[in-house]
Order: C-alpha cells, then sequence, then structure tokens
C-alpha cells in the first residue's frame, strides 16, 4: 500500500510539473500592446525571430493576451502585427491548437503560425515559436471574462 501511495504521489508531481499553467515563461514587454503604433512604445521596430519554442504567459500592462480581431498593421512596436484567428479556449477544452496570423501589406493572415493555448484559472499559456519572417511579433490586448476585463 505505501508504494502504491508513493507511486501515485510522484506521478501526480510529474504531471504537475509538465502543467503548462505551472511551468511557463513570462513575456513582460509593454511594448507588445495593440495600443502601441509605430516605435511609439519601444526604440526600434520589435520581432519575435529570436523567441524560443515554449509555453509563455504574457503579464505587462499592455495586455494579456492574444487579440482575436484584427491588429491594424504597424502596431505592437512592429510592422506585421500577430492576432489569433479563432477564439481561446474554455478550462473544459484543455490545450487546443490555432493560428496566429501576421497583418502586413493589406493582407489580415500574410503569414501564419500555428500555436497551443490552454486557459489556466484566470489566464492563458501560450505555446509559441518564432515567427516565419521579420518584422513579426505576437500582440497583445485584452480579453472579456465573465463580467471581467482581464488585461
Amino acid at each position: 500500500m505505501k508504494t502504491l501511495l508513493l507511486i501515485l504521489g510522484y506521478l501526480a508531481a510529474v504531471s504537475r510539473s509538465w502543467d503548462p499553467c505551472i511551468k511557463h515563461k513570462c513575456l513582460n514587454q509593454p511594448w507588445r500592446s495593440t495600443n502601441c503604433v509605430g516605435k511609439q512604445c519601444s526604440r526600434q521596430v520589435q520581432c519575435d525571430k529570436n523567441l524560443a519554442s515554449g509555453w509563455y504567459r504574457f503579464t505587462s500592462r499592455g495586455g494579456s493576451t492574444i487579440p482575436e480581431t484584427v491588429v491594424p498593421a504597424s502596431r505592437c512596436s512592429t510592422h506585421a502585427t500577430g492576432w489569433l484567428r479563432g477564439s481561446h479556449p474554455s478550462r473544459r477544452q484543455g490545450i487546443v491548437k490555432r493560428t496566429v496570423c501576421f497583418h502586413w501589406s493589406g493582407k489580415t493572415c500574410r503569414w501564419r503560425q500555428q500555436i497551443k493555448i490552454k486557459r489556466c484559472n484566470n489566464f492563458f499559456v501560450y505555446w509559441l515559436q518564432r515567427p516565419p519572417a521579420c518584422s513579426l511579433a505576437y500582440c497583445t490586448g485584452t480579453l472579456v471574462f465573465g463580467n471581467d476585463v482581464k488585461r
């Protein structure tokens, strides 16, 4: 019985260590905000070309979610703005696959990148990878949870 309890405790600890709600990196860059026009929030045009693949949570005052609507080009301190084509998942849905589109040169989905999203208690985590070109960046905005607005 003790062996079984030890094994179950070990498996629970291992499963928590793989949960992206617990194990993720934070991106705290206000320049990602959809309110940042051109280089207004950053001294240079930003690009996510050096972003390592992995789970991330956006934590800046500029927003904590990837917008679900087209973001005008030349916002978020970049040229081609990343927005979510589709919706964020419910907690019940678990981890879902979605597409981020990058808006540039009159094309709202000029480039595409596959990502994963998981809803945690009151925030989202995203499995991101570097975009297919520069200058492309993942933008942030706000999303409504019930009656609460989350940045």
